[in-house]
């Protein structure tokens, strides 16, 4: 059994009505068609936009929808109450799309041969930039998206569906925390089987991954530091879920989870620079990819 306080991460199983989860991912396969929802070719090349292609406010499908049945549920207040202190607060949320491979368009999967960040967003049409949309990611932290912030988050990640083996669960390497905030891709290797060594500039660790599979309206969280990443989808469908970063307010003076967890940290809590795999303009400058040489 994993918990926050010594693995960075924890399982909080079911506790939003199945039904409610697996409604919402209808109605965002609703709104389009994952299948068409590229670019041309050419379109990309006369204007590659590779910055500012993720939800943002006026471009986010769940915050055109109705989750109050996530961000009212007790359990969920609860665990965020733990977390974050009685007054954490919600800082980004968005759905997440986990895109079959072969709905990528040819040119598409040959821009992301061993990409470590296989974020489709540069490669979609400006009006489907709603969801975070991908096919497969190496191992990240959630930070990444956040220089200079020091870890005052966690993500809270729940599937909208059953997810198996097949449909690109996460993939968390459980206190992988410990090792502060790193720049992507990490120092990483695999070991075999679920192992990786993974370090930073003092020092390494064998660490061994696991596969978070659940049914419809589970839920999992991890700290902003913590490792994780997805093989990509094999099976015909998008597999949709929530991310939803929660904060501890900094004017709460209160104990909370997330303070116990970044006082054990043996790294920094923040770098200005996050990110090597790519130049100032968003260009790809770095192929390498861990996570899809794991047997799994």
């Amino acid at each position: 059994m994993f918990t926050f306080i010594r693995d960075g991460f924890e399982r909080a199983g079911v506790i939003f009505a199945p039904e409610d989860c697996q409604q919402l991912k209808r109605d965002v396969l609703a709104t389009r068609d994952f299948r068409t929802i590229f670019l041309e070719e050419a379109e990309y090349r006369r204007n590659p936009q590779r910055r500012g292609i993720l939800p943002r406010p006026g471009r986010n499908l769940m915050a055109r929808m109705d989750p109050r049945f996530i961000f009212f549920n007790e359990a969920f207040r609860e665990v965020v109450a733990r977390v974050t202190g009685p007054r954490g607060r919600i800082l980004d949320y968005a759905f997440v799309a986990a895109i079959p491979r072969h709905y990528l368009p040819g040119w598409v999967q040959a821009e992301l041969t061993d990409a470590p960040n296989a974020n489709l967003g540069q490669f979609i049409r400006e009006e489907f930039r709603d969801v975070i949309n991908f096919t497969g990611t190496d191992f990240h932290q959630d930070i990444i998206d956040f220089p200079y912030r020091e870890l005052d988050f966690a993500t809270m990640y729940i599937y909208c569906d059953d997810v198996g083996r097949s449909n690109a669960p996460v993939v968390v390497v459980p206190r992988s925390h410990e090792l502060g905030v790193t720049r992507f891709p990490h120092d990483i290797a695999a070991v075999g089987g679920r192992c990786i060594r993974y370090g930073n500039e003092r020092e390494s660790a064998e660490y061994d991954c696991v596969e978070v599979t659940g049914t419809a309206g589970s839920m999992a969280f991890w700290h902003g530091a913590i490792l994780h990443g997805t093989q990509p989808q094999t099976v015909d469908h998008p597999r949709i879920s929530c991310r939803i970063l929660v904060q501890k307010n900094p004017q709460d003076p209160a104990a909370c989870e997330l303070a116990e967890v970044n006082s054990t940290i043996r790294g920094p809590l923040s770098l200005p620079d996050l990110r090597r795999d790519i130049a100032s303009s968003g260009e790809l400058i770095m192929r390498r990819n861990v996570i899809n040489a794991l047997v799994l």
